[in-house]
């Protein structure tokens, strides 16, 4: 190969591949039509609602994402995970639609959104059995931190549109707004998703798993590595989702803020969170190559920010806001070590899909556990009680977290082999 096409492959191998700007559009509409419930919940407090009764929807979506993430997970392994995705999107448009006509009724709203979450669950572990089977291991460790940055980017969407919705005409169009982009992305997704398969550059020499790649049963090593992970992962959940949904609030109980712009506060957690998955990304390829740890040092990171806030929770709006915000950029961190970095160390077993779908399901029990806890906690003890209480939580992330070291050592060596 003469210098010139070297040349050309180099810059061809620097694009990035249109598949993983398609699953990043879908991340990013997934997060509108999940968070749509989040971002309007400060205003729904104040026009009335309960604020233990309003997080009983969000808590139930949370439940349903999970289970619905073992069950995505499952099929992702032997069904069309194109259709999956183009399927999940089209209920959780219906879903978002449904909500502003049964608000009346907290019971109907949860079904509502217990459904949404069944219907979110379909989107990740098709995303990455998409991905890993499209991209080469080198290009999916390189490519798919952009997948984590459509979720970021549109939470800011979310977040900029709920107060400027709110504004004018209420907290109703949120929803709608979330319905028509999940409905539009859809039909953009089914017409143009086999197209990008299509024009995907040597996706037969890329595959990592092929379809079919023998299910081996797990090494005694592999469960407590898994086991350690699920417990860092729900940690992880806990933390990410109880600062995320719950900080708007915070802002306005604590310093007395419009709920509107208590809201555009929560812009502020996506937009240094999407620095922080390119750098733990960046971290992982060139120098620890090591999820556990990489996972380890965020937990610390995230324990030191929350120290910092448990002694000054109501000294200064912007130190609570700056602490909050690396807290979850930090958990973002080990988010992209164990829902997206270390799942194809599992390829050896055939159960990709089948291992993000578990992991990502664990995220999203910490998840629940954190927007009713949350609630709970600071209804009784306060919001001085509520950051020493995740303070806690990271340091037990960062004890799981190094447990599962070892074992991640392992499973890496035993790929090698292969």
């Amino acid at each position: 190969m003469n210098n010139y096409s070297k040349d050309i492959l180099k810059h061809k191998n620097r694009r990035i591949p249109p598949i993983v700007i398609l699953c990043a559009f879908v991340y990013m509409v997934s997060y509108l039509g999940r968070l749509s419930f989040s971002s309007v919940m400060v205003e729904m407090i104040e026009e009335g609602f309960d604020k233990a009764l309003i997080a009983i929807p969000v808590t139930a979506l949370s439940v349903t994402y999970g289970i619905g993430q073992l069950v995505s997970g499952y099929l992702g392994d032997r069904i069309s995970p194109e259709k999956m995705i183009f399927t999940g999107l089209i209920i959780s448009a219906v879903m978002n639609f449904s909500i502003p006509f049964v608000s009346a009724s907290i019971i109907a709203m949860t079904a509502v959104w217990s459904v949404n979450g069944f219907a979110q669950a379909m989107m990740w572990p098709p995303i990455v059995k998409i991905l890993t089977t499209r991209l080469s291991p080198e290009a999916y460790h390189k490519n798919v931190v952009y997948i984590g940055w459509g979720s970021s980017i549109g939470t800011i969407i979310i977040y900029l549109f709920a107060p400027f919705a709110i504004s004018l005409a209420g907290w109703k169009p949120v929803f709608y707004f979330a319905a028509a982009c999940a409905l539009t992305l859809a039909i953009v997704w089914i017409l143009t998703v086999y197209r990008a398969e299509a024009r995907e550059e040597g996706r037969t020499e890329s595959t990592t798993v092929s379809a079919a790649a023998e299910r081996k049963p797990f090494h005694s090593f592999a469960v407590i590595l898994l086991g350690a992970i699920l417990i860092s992962i729900a940690l992880q959940g806990i933390l990410r989702d109880g600062i995320a949904n719950w900080m708007p609030t915070y802002i306005t109980e604590v310093f007395k803020v419009d709920s509107t712009v208590s809201i555009l506060t929560g812009i502020a957690l996506p937009v240094f969170s999407m620095f922080i998955m390119w750098f733990s990304a960046f971290v992982y390829r060139r120098l620890i190559k090591n999820e556990s740890i990489c996972a380890a040092l965020f937990f610390g990171l995230c324990g030191i920010s929350l120290g910092v806030l448990s002694f000054a929770s109501a000294a200064s709006a912007v130190l609570s806001v700056v602490c909050l915000m690396v807290a979850n950029a930090a958990t973002h961190g080990v988010n992209m070590m164990y829902t997206t970095l270390v799942v194809p160390n599992f390829a050896h077993y055939g159960k990709t899909s089948f291992v993000t779908g578990l992991i990502n399901s664990f995220a999203y029990i910490g998840s629940a556990v954190s927007t009713y806890g949350v609630a709970l906690i600071s209804k009784h003890f306060g919001w001085s009680g509520t950051m020493v209480s995740l303070l806690v939580v990271s340091v037990l992330g960062i004890v799981f977290a190094l447990v599962s070291i070892p074992y991640l050592k392992k499973l890496k060596n035993l790929n090698k082999i292969d």
